[in-house]
């Protein structure tokens, strides 16, 4: 699901910092990026492009 939120509150940013979500976001041009944790299914689907990647 997409959002946009035009004002991150403070208690969501501070919420990132402690569970460590927050080292996936990205600061783009000044704009707030928080991207979601990789998961089980992006990690395989990155391997076996690396493992293509590598065959040439």
């Amino acid at each position: 699901m997409r959002g946009v939120m035009l004002e991150v509150p403070e208690h969501i940013l501070e919420e990132r910092r402690i569970s460590g979500a927050d080292q996936w976001d990205e600061v783009w041009e000044g704009v707030l990026h928080m991207v979601p944790p990789p998961n089980v299914e992006h990690q395989d689907c990155e391997g076996q492009i690396e493992t293509w990647l590598r065959s040439f």
